[in-house]
């Protein structure tokens, strides 16, 4: 047996259902808990041994006890390690060279130059690599641009190697450079599809259509025309013969294919909204099929994905998954032939753009007319190759670069009374608190004006308490200098939850996330009458998650501020009416929407 057939039998081994269920366990609990601490006592225990280093050098900054020194700090904290021969060619003295800088020491133009000038465009690569790693050591502002400057030309010079994107992501992660980095992943993702790995290329061009959600924590994304491009010629040589046959014969019912998102992923909106449309199919005339492009043995370990499964089939659709395999162009080409086999009429995509696999699917046309869900911003949801698409709302309908309706979409959420619905001494909440409630993942709650809002909200009314339900505490990382100490014991964080729903009730009032909005959580907290504060879209903007910030941000955030402030002060005021007429059930809103300063 070879190596590679040896590695491929464990790797399906693994991923079998009953191997997993007697594993899991094991890993989830001790293995992964142990290495998680074992790297974080690493990081710990390298800080502490470079702080030390570096007091002493402070104390012994001469001679070759201080060179020694240098030299330790900067291997013990070199992120990048170029060729052996590179550094071979560039001996021990440019070592000292990078050893001083990363320790912050300064060096002259004069002795860099030599190395930056060197003929070969591999060596004055390394050059610039080592050097931009060095600088990135030091961690200042000033040196962190000078990272920058060493690593584009590092880059440039390699023919935008691979072997440099850990650097450069580091650096300009550090920088919060998300345009860099999105030029960064496309052109290796072009790469990549020149070579003709599918795969490679959709990782690379998801983690450019995310970059600015990876790197600066905002629900931001464009359309990339060369992506979709290239995305399309990768797509032509698996494309199957089109079928023009579009009517419905007589008695005959109408076949619908819709490509699933999000089947692995918890509390999914999307799955939810495609199982609101097959409970209300009408089944004699519509027969349904969902395809969900999962391979097997991941569906096998997926909890969620075989209770969505579940439901979609007890409501008398088929659904049809990826076959087992470790290939993901087989197994996406496999789901295209399957949609493609069952010669649907129409076929509906969930979010042709949140995923490239997803569009690779679309590219492959396996339906004569094919639909897409427009669920938020166009460059998430509607590429130019569908023939139509339905739109929720009006606003991403505006932007969106396909012919579109607009539907208003209507969603069955559980009655009250079959909702187990905490009480607020179970989240820690005083019962005669007035509770401020936000709900989203956790790049919503990223701008430091909206916290500033909060905090002005809590400083002023003392029984007032915020739930920021969907973030941790640690993925703000401005609380500390927004919040002070008082008024961070009013505010609670939550965390993803799969209860929402039981949590909503304890809230008074529901405040829209700033500037990324939410969706969903406002109609959840309406379907319960909670009183919601959100900020009016206006159509002179371009749609995108991201409401645009003014020029002169002071004055916006004073603005928003006192926009809440205001609308607080009305919810409250209504309902200390409702309290001291005894009503204690939220079935209505006071105001009328017209009136309603929240809408």
């Amino acid at each position: 047996m070879t190596l590679g057939r040896l590695g491929k039998w464990g790797w399906e081994t693994a991923h079998r259902p009953i191997f997993y269920r007697l594993t899991a366990p094991l890993y989830h609990r001790v293995a992964s808990p142990l290495y998680r601490a074992a790297l974080s006592s690493k990081v710990y225990l390298k800080e502490r041994l470079t702080d030390s280093l570096l007091l002493l050098l402070r104390r012994r900054d001469q001679g070759r006890v201080s060179q020694v020194l240098r030299r330790w700090i900067w291997r013990m904290n070199q992120a990048h390690r170029p060729a052996q021969r590179a550094k071979i060619e560039l001996g021990r003295a440019f070592d000292a060279i990078l050893a001083r800088i990363a320790t912050g020491a300064k060096v002259s133009s004069s002795e860099l130059l030599p190395y930056l000038c060197l003929p070969g465009r591999t060596e004055r690569s390394a050059v610039n690599s080592m050097l931009a790693d060095a600088y990135l050591q030091r961690e200042t502002a000033a040196d962190l641009k000078q990272a920058r400057v060493f690593i584009e030309r590092a880059w440039l010079l390699s023919g935008f190697s691979k072997d440099l994107l850990p650097l450069y992501t580091k650096i300009c992660a550090a920088l919060k450079d998300a345009p860099a980095m999105r030029e960064a992943y496309k052109r290796l993702g072009m790469a990549a599809a020149a070579d003709g790995n599918i795969p490679e290329a959709i990782d690379y061009f998801n983690l450019s259509h995310y970059s600015d959600l990876g790197f600066q924590n905002l629900d931001r994304y464009e359309f990339d025309f060369d992506i979709l491009n290239c995305m399309e010629e990768l797509a032509d040589a698996y494309r199957f013969p089109q079928r023009n046959q579009v009517t419905v014969e007589d008695g005959k019912k109408i076949r619908l294919a819709y490509l699933v998102k999000g089947a692995t992923e918890p509390n999914s909106i999307l799955v939810e909204i495609n199982l609101v449309l097959a409970e209300h199919h009408d089944k004699s005339r519509f027969d349904i099929t969902f395809f969900i492009p999962v391979p097997e043995q991941v569906i096998a370990i997926s909890k969620q994905a075989q209770a969505y499964i579940r439901k979609f089939e007890s409501l008398g659709c088929r659904v049809v998954t990826a076959p087992r395999t470790e290939n993901q162009t087989e197994a996406l080409v496999a789901v295209g032939k399957a949609i493609y086999d069952a010669q649907p009429h129409l076929m509906i995509t969930s979010a042709a753009l949140a995923n490239f696999s997803q569009y690779f699917i679309t590219c492959l046309r396996p339906a004569p007319v094919i639909l897409g869900l427009v669920q938020g911003p166009p460059p998430q949801f509607a590429p130019p190759i569908l023939d139509w698409a339905i739109a929720w709302t009006k606003h991403p309908l505006m932007d969106s670069p396909v012919n579109c309706s607009l539907v208003e979409l209507k969603l069955d959420y559980p009655v009250e009374s079959n909702v187990a619905a905490y009480s607020r001494r179970e989240l820690d909440l005083p019962d005669e608190a007035t509770v401020l409630m936000s709900a989203g993942r956790f790049p919503k709650f990223q701008d430091l004006e909206f916290w500033k809002a909060i905090n002005a909200l809590l400083s002023k009314h003392a029984e007032t308490y915020y739930v920021a339900v969907g973030p941790r505490e640690d993925q703000i990382p401005f609380l500390d200098a927004v919040i002070p100490r008082e008024v961070r014991q009013r505010v609670r964080f939550l965390g993803w939850r799969e209860d929402f729903l039981s949590i909503l009730p304890t809230a008074d009032i529901i405040i829209d996330t700033y500037p990324s909005g939410g969706g969903q959580v406002l109609v959840q907290g309406m379907s319960r009458a909670i009183p919601i504060v959100s900020k009016l879209a206006s159509v002179a903007e371009k749609f995108t998650v991201i409401r645009p910030v003014r020029r002169r941000l002071s004055d916006s955030a004073k603005r928003f501020t006192e926009w809440c402030s205001n609308s607080f002060a009305v919810f409250l005021r209504s309902m200390n009416l409702r309290r001291d007429d005894g009503l204690t059930e939220k079935n209505s809103c006071p105001y009328g929407m017209d009136d309603s300063p929240a809408l």
